[in-house]
């Protein structure tokens, strides 16, 4: 994992030692303040450019493709709000699915099943575990 991931930067390999929990610390302020947290850097230069060159073909050729129109809140109106305000107006989400078992092997693949990932993304949501 560490060709894919800047693990010596972000040490989730490293689970409970003081670079570990210093990570998850900044990350938890960081959700708390921004609602997000950005890990710059997570992937080494040119991963996320092989990323889209293993999955692009298999998104083109065999995703499960749903579009539809929605407004922010994905509900026909909402009481509070006039009919024409802006929050109820309409954009298209176009989603491509691919399944796991259509990437086998593949980067994507590597870094969502990467069990060190989950553990560090559990404890900074206060969770045990993720599934």
């Amino acid at each position: 994992m560490k060709d894919i991931l800047d693990l010596d930067r972000y040490p989730l390999d490293r689970e409970g030692s003081a670079e570990w929990q210093r990570l998850v610390e900044q990350s938890v302020a960081a959700l708390e303040a921004d609602g997000m947290f950005n890990l710059e850097g997570f992937l080494r230069p040119g991963v996320a450019e092989q990323a889209v060159r293993e999955i692009q073909p298999v998104m083109a050729a065999r995703s499960h493709v749903h579009k539809r129109m929605h407004n922010i809140y994905f509900k026909p109106e909402i009481p509070e709000l006039a009919p024409d305000h802006p929050a109820l107006r309409k954009v298209e989400t176009i989603s491509h699915t691919v399944c796991a078992d259509q990437i086998p092997g593949s980067v994507v693949l590597a870094i969502y099943e990467y069990e060190p990932l989950l553990r560090f993304l559990a404890a900074t949501m206060g969770k045990t575990r993720l599934h």
